[in-house]
């Protein structure tokens, strides 16, 4: 029983030595293992960001705002001739509405407005306008005008009237010239013929007065002298009354000439006046029954449109993007953090319709900040580097009624930072409040 007793106290005290001596390894590690720990929470919070963000309402837009097109008067869609998102160039048609005239027959007109435009510039006789059967309600009788008076012009340069008479009087100058130099001619003769019989006479007065010849062959002699002297004045006379004729139809000519030009003057001015009608009806005609883009773009549906499908005065149906204009976010601040917010700072947009965890969100940053006083609301505008491509590297299609949520990192600090600030602004208290109280 002794020999247990004290076998009982040697283990007792062997159990006291390993207790009050334990191993180095465990304490080594063990220690070893709480300090990486630490370290890696450290690291981890330095790491791990914790921004301050601010939310707000966004809407995608562009530089260049978008151009709304809007129904001009109640009517039915005919046609629609681009889809959603088509590029188009200024002018195009997009969609027509239902009417007496149909887009085909207005395409019909103005192509005849083409060929009439180039007869302008250039008349021949020969032209020959398209004339398809159309019908065009309002325009129809413009489009008849103008036809009507493209004909008599074509008709007037035709008809060879003017030039016709104007040829038979330069005829006739010609003529008239030639007899003119035969009656010189005929006049010089008779001139000298003048001049000789009037140095007779006047020899043979002298004779008459020295009683050398008798009173009869004075009187023959004068009379001879008379009857070339009245020929040689007619011949003066016929010159004259041909200088007369030349002169006068060389004035009616002119006269001619001048007809010819006003008339064709006032027939041109017809056909250019009734292009200008019918441009003008067909302009009417588009404000009220076709969409035109008014610039180059992307054409962007509103809402559902359909063949067939009635439409309301001054509804907005599309919108024209333009082709050269940058994508930009306008967030709507609110004032309560509106103090905190600065050009440069980070947004990130998640848009409606399109998944965060699918599309991904769009990155930009803020470019100017502006307060409109009617409306009490602060805005920023963000530039978006990348468009519309999310960080997912999709590239959403845009519409102008794109909205969603924007967040605006103000503050973007690691978790280790914000412990520290923490820290300081605790500390920062209790100072404070000592200070108080000293």
């Amino acid at each position: 029983m002794a020999l247990k007793i004290d076998e009982l106290d040697e283990r007792s005290e062997i159990v006291r030595d390993v207790i009050g001596q334990p191993p180095a390894w465990p304490i080594r590690w063990g220690s070893m293992l709480i300090f990486l720990i630490i370290a890696l929470a450290v690291i981890m919070s330095a790491i791990i960001r914790y921004p301050d963000t601010i939310i707000g309402q966004v809407q995608i837009s562009t530089t260049e705002p978008p151009i709304r097109i809007t129904a001009p008067v109640d009517a039915q869609i005919r046609k629609l001739f681009v889809v959603d998102g088509q590029f188009v160039q200024e002018g195009v048609y997009i969609a027509e509405t239902r009417s007496v005239a149909s887009g085909q027959s207005m395409s019909k007109v103005r192509e005849v407005i083409s060929q009439v435009e180039a007869f302008i510039k250039n008349p021949k006789p020969d032209f020959v306008p398209t004339n398809p059967y159309l019908t065009l309600g309002d325009a129809q009788l413009m489009f008849n005008s103008l036809q009507k008076d493209v004909r008599d012009y074509t008709s007037f340069l035709r008809d060879n009237y003017f030039a016709e008479q104007i040829k038979t009087l330069e005829s006739q100058i010609a003529d008239y010239k030639s007899l003119d130099g035969v009656s010189k001619i005929g006049k010089g003769i008779k001139l000298q013929n003048l001049q000789q019989a009037k140095e007779r006479f006047q020899a043979q007065k002298l004779l008459y007065k020295d009683k050398v010849i008798s009173k009869f062959d004075f009187f023959q002699e004068e009379s001879r002298y008379n009857e070339v002297k009245q020929s040689f004045e007619a011949a003066r006379e016929s010159e004259l009354e041909n200088n007369i004729l030349i002169t006068a139809n060389t004035r009616q000519i002119k006269q001619l000439r001048f007809d010819a030009k006003e008339q064709e003057r006032k027939l041109r001015l017809n056909v250019q006046q009734s292009l200008l009608n019918l441009k003008n009806q067909m302009s009417e005609w588009e404000q009220k029954n076709v969409f035109i883009s008014p610039i180059a773009g992307k054409v962007s549906y509103l809402k559902r449109i359909v063949d067939k499908q009635y439409v309301k005065a001054q509804e907005e149906l599309f919108a024209i993007v333009p082709a050269d204009s940058n994508y930009i976010a306008i967030v709507n601040v609110p004032t309560t953090g509106y103090g905190k917010v600065a050009v440069g700072q980070r947004v990130q947009i998640r848009l409606e319709n399109y998944p965060t965890v699918q599309f991904g969100v769009l990155v930009g940053k803020i470019r100017k900040l502006s307060y409109l006083a009617n409306e009490k609301t602060y805005f920023a505008e963000v530039m978006l580097p990348k468009g519309l491509t999310t960080n997912y590297l999709k590239t959403l299609p845009y519409h102008p009624e794109m909205g969603g949520i924007a967040e605006i990192v103000t503050e973007d600090l690691s978790l280790l930072e914000r412990i520290f600030y923490s820290i300081r602004e605790i500390f920062g208290e209790s100072f404070s409040k000592r200070t108080t109280v000293s």
